[in-house]
């Protein structure tokens, strides 16, 4: 139990964490459902786009907090 608490706590150092939710906003944000580049075509498309991107990212920190509570 040990080697993985230590493992969880390597996941999510801050070294490691940032780098990781940036990948993901990105990847939310950049493509599309089928992993295509977005195509903008309309200033009002990205507002939404963002959101849930940002949305997206939100969930992973609150996913460790509950983890670490064990």
């Amino acid at each position: 139990m040990e080697v993985l608490r230590q493992r969880l706590d390597d996941e999510v150092s801050e070294q490691t964490f940032y780098p990781k939710l940036k990948k993901r906003f990105e990847h939310l944000f950049k493509y599309d459902e089928a992993h295509r580049p977005r195509i903008w075509r309309d200033v009002e498309e990205i507002s939404p786009k963002f959101d849930v991107a940002k949305l997206g990212v939100r969930t992973i920190p609150r996913l460790v907090q509950i983890s670490r509570r064990k």
